[in-house]
């Protein structure tokens, strides 16, 4: 896949597998494809912590309610390569920003609404180009 190509969702799922409405999408051939849409994650508490700082993509794990676990998606984020990162485009539309690998620290632990407005711990994850990403998306959040 090419750094900076459209894609539909539905074809990534096709190609990949994982779960079409998961923003964390682990997947039998152990990729794991990452959505990032902090838009449309504002209800859940997803956009106060999504940006880009030195290099550095930060990006809230996976629940909607309560403080978030190492479970599922934030387990696979933590076990499974390589690491795909894709940003939303429109409706229906991501585009490929790379090939990604977690920085130092992999985590942070950070304050948030959920969806019922109720404060909580979220995970923020920190991503980095991948050593195999041979050019960088420069709008890449």
């Amino acid at each position: 896949m090419e750094i900076g190509s459209y894609h539909l969702r539905a074809e990534l799922h096709a190609r990949y597998g994982g779960n079409p409405r998961a923003g964390i999408c682990p997947t039998k051939s152990g990729a794991v494809l990452i959505f990032s849409d902090p838009v449309s994650g504002a209800p859940f508490g997803y956009d106060s912590h999504d940006y880009l700082l030195d290099g550095v993509y930060h990006y809230t794990g996976e629940g909607r309610s309560g403080n978030q676990q190492f479970v599922r998606g934030n387990r696979a984020l933590l076990e499974n390569s390589p690491l795909l990162l894709f940003s939303r485009v429109d409706q229906y539309s991501w585009r490929f920003v790379g090939e990604v690998s977690l920085a130092e620290p992999k985590f942070l632990l950070a304050r948030a609404k959920d969806q019922s407005g109720k404060d909580r711990d979220v995970i923020v994850f920190r991503f980095r180009k991948s050593q195999r990403t041979l050019s960088f998306y420069r709008n890449w959040a």
